[in-house]
């Protein structure tokens, strides 16, 4: 959901007076729902194509003014956390979708694989050598874009007792990626895959018919090429080896590719199930599940690379996509873009997310949503320092609709060679609404850990620094709102339900500075129920 809604206010002068007020962070305790396991993959060290632009402390620091008949005298102090060093983005997600995490799995568990009986096929003529159509098909192979299909003419090449051998010779002498042989079926008897128009696996009928036959058959859908294999590797250790391949999705500018599995059950390659996690909102890295109605399984990711590894060292594979940066000059302009990991392991029934992460805040508003992330995770600790970098941190930049627009002009002026255009500067309310956001969502995180003392006193800052006319406001109010009923009830359901309740649509303010469409695609879209999601009406069906 987006937001078109501005408030545009002008600030004055006094800084984050009683900013100190907000955290004591040294005196919270963390609730973790979720195990912290080792990090095991590093990010590869890549480049934005778009620098942030440089700000000074001066122009991210909020300015307020209070009434003149209040003099800001702080409770206590509290130092804030060090702005140099970014907080990291960690995600540690749940496996699979509507359960906790799963034990690790076990190779002792796995259903055991007895490979299979070959099924009987052609007895072929080693004299045969390649038929003239055939031969002609692949002189100057291919004739043209897309490349035919040629899996017809091999199986019936194959049907007249042709010799196979003659075939992968023929065809590996064309191009050496053409053809290869490797045995997907548990059988002992190798498969031949054929990667033409498309990706054909040419085996023996698991039948009666004792014939050659095409036992799979994948496409790009976009160009109506073959997909590319990334792994054909017996991932989760049952005997059967999976076929682990992606190919271009959705059309448009073709960024986005599909990753899916498949592995022979005997009769066909089905798609082996990948499960989501059960994501707060859209997942930050912008990966999508698909399941077209049971059928195939898949995961929609932006340009990136796979890779194959035991990052567990549980004796499985798990397959990792590095993705997140857009391979399309216009994608790249509909950013700001960041890095994401997420590492999928097998846990006995499916492949689910292990682990996810993705690169540090460049932004003031990343910062929050990254806080918010961990906060429905159950990783109160984490939210509540990102909610304090929110507040704190000078090394935050700034966002706007003006900075959104002005990336084409940057890359087009980076592509020609010409100046770099001068940063427009961010407005300073987009400072002020994500700050006033960030102590409602920190009292809240008190609330939920009974830490009363805590939540006090970021109420009484929060109200007292974000009167109304002034932009943030509606972040006080959710919180005037919201405090009476846990005091009454300590409740904090109840009172997330009577603050969303009261401000209405007032929560346009917030959203508009947390996922406005200018955010970029990569931004996770917000309900006015994420804002407190911890009440009766908390979720999003």
């Amino acid at each position: 959901m987006k937001h078109i809604k501005s408030c545009l206010s002008s600030l004055t002068d006094l800084v984050l007076l009683l900013l100190p007020v907000m955290l004591s962070i040294s005196g919270c305790r963390a609730i973790t729902f979720f195990a912290t396991p080792t990090p095991v993959v590093s990010q590869p060290e890549l480049e934005s194509p778009i620098a942030p632009h440089a700000t000074s402390s001066t122009d991210l620091q909020t300015t307020l003014t209070l009434p003149a008949t209040l003099t800001p005298a702080p409770l206590f102090t509290v130092t804030p956390s060090a702005t140099g060093t970014p907080t990291p983005a960690r995600l540690i997600l749940p496996g699979m979708a509507g359960f906790q995490p799963t034990p690790t799995y076990s190779l002792a568990l796995r259903a055991s694989a007895t490979p299979g009986e070959p099924p009987a096929c052609p007895v072929a003529d080693t004299e045969w050598w390649l038929s003239s159509l055939l031969a002609s098909s692949l002189a100057g192979y291919p004739p043209r874009y897309p490349p035919p299909d040629l899996s017809d003419l091999v199986v019936h090449f194959l049907n007249q007792r042709g010799n196979p051998e003659a075939f992968l010779s023929a065809a590996q002498a064309v191009d050496p990626e053409l053809a290869f042989l490797q045995d997907l079926t548990n059988d002992g008897q190798p498969e031949i895959v054929l990667r033409t128009g498309m990706l054909s696996i040419l085996g023996c009928d698991p039948g009666d018919s004792g014939q050659y036959t095409v036992l799979g058959q994948f496409v790009d859908d976009i160009d109506l090429v073959p997909p590319v294999i990334i792994a054909i590797q017996d991932l989760n250790r049952d005997g059967y080896p999976e076929l682990l391949f992606t190919s271009r999705a959705f059309g448009g500018l073709s960024t986005s590719y599909l990753l899916q599995v498949r592995a022979w059950d005997g009769q066909a390659f089905n798609s082996v199930p990948i499960l989501p996690a059960t994501y707060p909102y859209r997942f930050l890295g912008e990966l999508d599940f698909l399941d077209f109605r049971g059928t195939l399984w898949g995961i929609t990711y932006h340009a990136g690379r796979i890779e194959v590894l035991d990052a567990d060292q549980n004796g499985t594979l798990e397959f990792i996509i590095r993705s997140g940066l857009p391979g399309h000059p216009d994608l790249i302009a509909s950013g700001p873009w960041r890095r994401a990991m997420d590492i999928f392991t097998w846990n006995g029934e499916a492949f689910v997310l292990l682990r996810s992460e993705i690169d540090p805040a460049v932004y003031r508003f990343q910062a929050a949503h990254d806080a918010d992330q961990a906060a429905l995770l159950g990783d109160f600790e984490r939210a509540l320092a990102l909610y304090q970098d929110v507040i704190f941190s000078d090394r935050l930049a700034g966002w706007s609709p003006k900075l959104y627009d002005q990336q084409s002009d940057i890359l087009e002026a980076n592509y020609r060679g010409l100046p770099t255009p001068t940063p427009i500067p961010a407005p300073p309310e987009e400072t002020s609404h994500l700050v006033a956001y960030a102590y409602f969502r920190s009292l809240v995180l008190h609330a939920l850990q009974g830490e009363d003392q805590q939540a006090q006193l970021l109420y009484d800052s929060l109200i007292l620094q974000f009167p109304a006319g002034q932009p943030g406001h509606t972040s006080a109010e959710l919180a005037a709102a919201f405090w009476p009923v846990y005091l009454g009830t300590h409740d904090v359901g109840q009172a997330c339900t009577q603050a969303l309740r009261a401000v209405g649509e007032g929560v346009e303010d917030i959203l508009y500075w947390l996922d406005g469409d200018f955010h970029g695609r990569q931004a996770p879209a917000y309900l006015p129920v994420d804002l407190c999601p911890y009440g009766q009406e908390g979720t999003r069906e």
